[in-house]
């Protein structure tokens, strides 16, 4: 199966534009039946801006200390590893 990747803009109308490089690299004519995947691209400046946001957004009226203190006093030990994995 002969393959070709390119990138587009989705179309006011819902459709992707073909290029013409495209279609003559795959020999396309008017009525051919193709398989497309579609992936949308991730700006990481947008992803990157959303999780900046979220800096500080946490909120708590306990101090770190009593925070680990809490989360140390709650943990549970486990034997079942005490001979080791094996």
């Amino acid at each position: 199966m002969a393959r070709a990747t390119f990138i587009s803009k989705v179309l006011e109308d819902g459709h992707l534009s073909l290029p013409s490089a495209v279609k003559k690299e795959l020999h396309l004519k008017k009525g051919d039946r193709i398989t497309a995947e579609i992936r949308k691209e991730i700006k990481t400046q947008d992803s990157t801006a959303k999780l900046l946001k979220l800096a500080g957004s946490w909120k708590d009226r306990r101090s770190p200390e009593e925070i680990i203190k809490e989360i140390t006093h709650n943990r549970k030990s486990s034997l079942r590893l005490g001979d080791g994995l094996f």
